[in-house]
Order: C-alpha cells, then sequence, then structure tokens
C-alpha cells in the first residue's frame, strides 16, 4: 500500500489529543511539492484549530491536490482552520490548484488573495479552491484572480460540501469546460453575498455552473462580463448539450440545480450560444427576485437574457416554474428573437413561468431549438397570451402569427 507524502509543513492532531490552537504566522512557502497539501497539510480529529496568518504561497504543487494547503479532518467543537491576510501565487494541483479542503473541515478564509492558480486542465477542478465531503468554507473579502481549471476556474465544491462568500471578488478565471469562475455539483451548496463575479471565461456557464442537486444563492451581488464561448460551429451545437457550446454567460444550471437570486445586476454577460445571462437545463428551482438583467447578449443563437430548457424525461414529473419577481430584464440582445431577443424554451410541454411585478423589455420570444420540440410563449398578466408551436429546426422567426408584446410592469399573482 503505497505512502501519501505531506507538504513542508505537515501538522497532525490525533484523537483525544489537547484541543490546541496551532499557528503558522509571516512564512514564506515556495516551490514546494507533495501529494497533497505541498506548502502546508494539515489533519486534525476533535477541537484542534490553526490559524495560518500573513503567509504567502507561491509556486507550490500537490500531485493529488491542494498546491499549497491541505486542511482535512471532521470538527467535533467549534474549532477550524483559518487562512488571514495571506496570498497564494502560481500554485498547482490535479484538484483544489492552491487549497483542497475534505472530510467535513471547516475552513475560514478572511482578505487573502488567489492568483494564476491552477488544477488539472484536462479534468481538474478548483483552479484556487477545491472542497468536498461536508468541507464548511467561509470567504470573507477576499479576491481570486486569473485562476485556471477543468471544471470551475476559481472555486469548485462537491460532496455535500458549502460556502458562504461575502465581499468578495471572482474575477477573470478560466474552466476548460464549464463554471468559468465557480463549479458545483453533488448536492454542494453556496450562498454569495455582495460580491462580485467578473469577466470570467468557460464553455458553459461563464461565470458559474449549478449542476447535479446543487444550490447556489446570489445576494447583492454582481455578474458582470462573464461569457460562455465555444470553439466548434453552431450546426453541431443542441441546446441540451451543455459541454463546449457556449451557453449561459454568467449562469448554468443543469440536471436538478437550483439557483435563487435576490437584488443582483447581471450585465453585459455574453454567450455564443443560447442565453446572455441565464441557460437553464433543470429540473430544480430557478427564482430571480428584485434583480436587474440588462445588455446580456446570446450572440449565435437565442435567448439574449434567459434560455429557459424544462428538461425532463418522457413520464417524469415537469420542473417547477421559473418565478420572477419584482424584476427587470431589458435591453438584451440575440441573434434569433425579435424586440431584443428575450427568449425562453422549452421542450416536451413542460414549461412555467411566473411573473409578479417584473418589467420585462421584450416579448418572450424564441431562438434556433434543433433536434428538439419546443413552444414558445407570451407571457401578459401571468397568463399564458400566446403560444407559438415550432417544429426541429426552426427559428422563432420561420414561425407564422408570432405576436410581439411589450409586457410592461405586470400585477402581482393572484
Amino acid at each position: 500500500m503505497g505512502t501519501e507524502t505531506e507538504g513542508a509543513v505537515a501538522v497532525r492532531a490525533i484523537p483525544g489529543s489537547p484541543a490546541l490552537r496551532h499557528v503558522i504566522r509571516e512564512s514564506n512557502f515556495h516551490g514546494n511539492a507533495a501529494d497533497v497539501g505541498g506548502g502546508v497539510s494539515l489533519s486534525a480529529a476533535g477541537d484542534a484549530g490553526y490559524l495560518i496568518e500573513a503567509c504567502t504561497f507561491v509556486n507550490n504543487s500537490g500531485t493529488s491536490g491542494g498546491g499549497a494547503l491541505s486542511a482535512k479532518g471532521k470538527n467535533a467543537g467549534v474549532a477550524a482552520t483559518e487562512v488571514t491576510q495571506c496570498t497564494f501565487q502560481s500554485n498547482r494541483a490535479k484538484i483544489g490548484g492552491a487549497v483542497m479542503v475534505s472530510d467535513a473541515r471547516r475552513l475560514l478564509l478572511n482578505a487573502s488573495g488567489f492568483e494564476n492558480n491552477s488544477a488539472d486542465l484536462i479534468s481538474g477542478k478548483g483552479g484556487a479552491l477545491y472542497a468536498e465531503d461536508q468541507a464548511i468554507i467561509e470567504v470573507d473579502g477576499s479576491a481570486f484572480l486569473v485562476n485556471a481549471a477543468f471544471n470551475g476556474g476559481a472555486v469548485s465544491l462537491s460532496m455535500k460540501a458549502q460556502a458562504l462568500l461575502r465581499e468578495s471578488l471572482i474575477g477573470r478565471n478560466m474552466a476548460l469546460s464549464v463554471g468559468g469562475g465557480f463549479f458545483l455539483e453533488d448536492e454542494a451548496q453556496a450562498v454569495l453575498v455582495n460580491s462580485a463575479v467578473h469577466e470570467n471565461v468557460a464553455f458553459t456557464g461563464g461565470g458559474m455552473l449549478v449542476h447535479a442537486e446543487a444550490s447556489l444563492q446570489l445576494l447583492g451581488s454582481l455578474l458582470e462580463e462573464n461569457v460562455a464561448t465555444t470553439v466548434i460551429g453552431m450546426a453541431e451545437c443542441n441546446p441540451l448539450g451543455l459541454v463546449r457550446c457556449g451557453h449561459g454567460g454568467a449562469v448554468a444550471t443543469a440536471v436538478r440545480g437550483t439557483l435563487h437570486t435576490v437584488n443582483v445586476t447581471a450585465r453585459g454577460n455574453r454567450a455564443k450560444a443560447y442565453g446572455g445571462f441565464l441557460f437553464s437545463a433543470t429540473l430544480g428551482d430557478v427564482v430571480i427576485s428584485g434583480s436587474t438583467v440588462v445588455h446580456n447578449s446570446a450572440e449565435l443563437a437565442g435567448g439574449g437574457s434567459v434560455m429557459w430548457i424544462a428538461q425532463k424525461a418522457r413520464g417524469a414529473d415537469g420542473p417547477a416554474p421559473m418565478i420572477v419577481n419584482g424584476s427587470v430584464l431589458a435591453g438584451n440582445t440575440a441573434k434569433y428573437g425579435t424586440d431584443g431577443g428575450e427568449s425562453l424554451a422549452t421542450n416536451w410541454q413542460t414549461f412555467g413561468v411566473v411573473l409578479n411585478e417584473t418589467q420585462w423589455g421584450a416579448v418572450v420570444s424564441g431562438g434556433t431549438m434543433p433536434d428538439v420540440h419546443c413552444e414558445y410563449y407570451d407571457l401578459y398578466q401571468n397568463q399564458v397570451h400566446f403560444a407559438q408551436v415550432c417544429q426541429p429546426n426552426h427559428v422563432i422567426a420561420q414561425c407564422s402569427n408570432v405576436i410581439a408584446l411589450d409586457l410592461g410592469r405586470l400585477p402581482s399573482q393572484a
């Protein structure tokens, strides 16, 4: 049986040991390598805690995970690993280019910076930070800039991990697959409060992707100038094909992923294919409240603001309706679709949308929908005012009797 090597500093607290707080302060970790935690590897059971303060981690590597720092071990009490005023730069690992947290460990990140870290670009997750196995992450006043991975250019959460980010920046990160800034899967949960997701790039979910029963809440945050791009021709892209087709400039949701936004501004996001702001192919809830969605675009297809595909197997329960409360969606554009290209679409007749006190700046219209039966709806005063069925490979402009409406200000749902 192989032995896993640990970093330049490895600290282990065993069950029954005193509830001590170990401190690493004002230290530099440069060019170290290990299987896990190239710079520092922390393992604890029970109430042992750690403080890492005013340290620098540069050019460290972890073959398996946590290029700079690995923290694992269940917390029986309130002890945690706290990282404050630290810099992580140019670290790399298969997963968690800078930091990996696992095994229900609690990590507090304060006033720290992550720049130019990377996870494996073929299959890796979390260019700066990867958390799994019920780990709990709290981030305050920190920045994740120019990190890269296959999934989750900056941050990736899996296996019921939880994260809370406050007043933090996720900017100019890149994923070679999905989730340019953030990737959530496997019942992971994330809440972003008063934070910015800016100029991230991926093939789907330029800013963020929520997948496989994960959930994302965005509160008072900014999604700006994120890009979902593509390297293949639009003729090869099915709207149900999530990967490499340029869907969801700011956010994409899939399978049973859920999204709730409150007081969010989404502007200037771009999708090469569908959904400049949001591409949603999920059975999970999507609720947009008190938010402003403006000047987003779908460059080659439909859904300047939103592309909604109510994805389900035949005979299965349909999704909950998308709900938009007290929001403004205006000035968004798409190649296909009229009056600004605001686009909502569905397959297999499972679609539902509820608009409450919402200003929709243009007609709910459609885009190219190859290989899918789809319906397009105009919504007025919370009722389906007009429905147009399009056959596969048609665009909305080819459907007869399309009615363009300025929905204006809608009354609350009765």
